[in-house]
């Protein structure tokens, strides 16, 4: 039996059995009809889109067809219940539906009627010529865009608006025939999103440069492959290839896609696994890795300036800032640290002459300051 707790405003499943895997609730919004914007078969999701545009990934027992109107099955409770310790007392019915610890869900999906047509909002994942994929955690839905203008009241704006990766956009959607999907435009709410979901088959991995690549082809033409860099702090023997995952990512300032966390989506169990889920450390903050590139720039300042008189103790230890600050990027500190730590000592059992003063006071000052933040 599961008992169930309500935490800040969230209501999660505790297991009476010790064996038993928790399973959180989230509250669903007073009217729980969607429409069916995708179905992925290989980890029986379908991609529902609230009245708001809001999507959800909900694993369900049967195939629904896109364009299909339904209702979110959830989970009703009321006030008294028995089993249930609220936190804050409910008022009257509410709804929930299970929450899935990858981000997906799991609900019946009971059909109500076929429907031309309905708002879509998320975040963009990638952008073509002719459309744009918008993500949500266990899906990715790809919207064909005729034009990428948004109307304005009755008239059009002036401005071509083309949306990136990263930002928030809504847009109205027709749904075609084979489930394809036709935007009117899209509207950028905000833009630089800190989290981009990216879910699909891990199609390709290449663990001696630390990538990945997800595979998500909801519209044949316009695939959509995601390359993401793989921290350190990820077990990459732990990652099959032509499994179902869901990824959340993060853009690092180069540009590039970083995996923050990664989990199985096969099924909703197996996404609400915790054995199934990798989470990467943090990158260091801006000001610890801004210490690391003023060390690093003025190390190969001094030497361009005549500051260091051997070469090999000059690479050595550039070697050694580089990986330090690769590692602290990477979120793996200790290995930050011991790199520093070596910088430190062997720079001053450098013999004399070796590095300059200056140098050696000024980079080894910015050194310690960046080991001590990464503590």
């Amino acid at each position: 039996m599961l008992a169930l707790i309500i935490v800040a405003g969230a209501t999660v499943a505790v297991p009476a059995v010790a064996d038993l895997t928790s399973v959180a609730v989230q509250p669903l919004p007073n009217d729980r009809t969607g429409v069916v914007v995708d179905w992925r078969a290989r980890a029986g999701t379908a991609v529902v889109a609230l009245r708001s545009g809001r999507l959800l990934a909900i694993h369900s027992l049967r195939r629904v067809q896109p364009g299909t109107r339904v209702r979110v099955g959830g989970i009703k409770w009321g006030t008294p219940t028995s089993g249930i310790k609220w936190s804050v007392a409910p008022q009257g019915i509410k709804w929930g539906i299970k929450w899935s610890r990858n981000g997906t869900y799991s609900s019946r999906l009971n059909a109500i009627r076929r429907v031309g047509g309905t708002p879509v909002r998320g975040v963009v994942v990638q952008r073509f010529g002719g459309g744009v994929a918008i993500g949500t955690p266990g899906g990715i839905v790809v919207v064909r865009m005729a034009v990428w203008l948004p109307k304005t009241g009755h008239a059009r704006t002036n401005a071509l608006v083309r949306p990136v990766r990263g930002d928030t956009i809504t847009t109205n959607v027709q749904i075609g025939r084979l489930g394809r999907l036709h935007g009117d435009g899209a509207r950028i709410l905000a833009g630089g999103a800190r989290v981009i979901a990216v879910s699909g088959r891990l199609s390709a991995m290449d663990i001696a440069n630390r990538s990945i690549r997800i595979s998500n082809v909801s519209d044949p033409s316009y695939p959509v492959h995601t390359n993401l860099a793989v921290p350190s702090t990820i077990d990459m023997a732990r990652l099959a290839i032509g499994s179902e995952v869901v990824v959340s990512a993060g853009v690092t300032p180069a540009g590039t896609m970083r995996v923050n966390q990664i989990a199985r989506n096969e099924t909703f169990a197996a996404g609400n696994d915790p054995a199934n889920i990798q989470v990467a450390s943090p990158p260091a903050d801006g000001g610890t890795l801004g210490l690391l590139s003023q060390a690093i720039d003025r190390w190969t300042t001094g030497h361009m300036n005549g500051g260091i008189t051997d070469q090999a103790v000059y690479d050595a230890e550039l070697a050694r800032l580089q990986r330090a600050d690769a590692a602290a990027r990477d979120g793996n500190r200790s290995v930050a640290r011991t790199e520093l730590d070596a910088f430190i000592n062997e720079v001053m059992a450098a013999p004399p002459g070796t590095v300059a003063d200056k140098l050696a006071t000024d980079v080894l000052a910015l050194a310690a300051a960046a080991f001590e933040q990464l503590k």
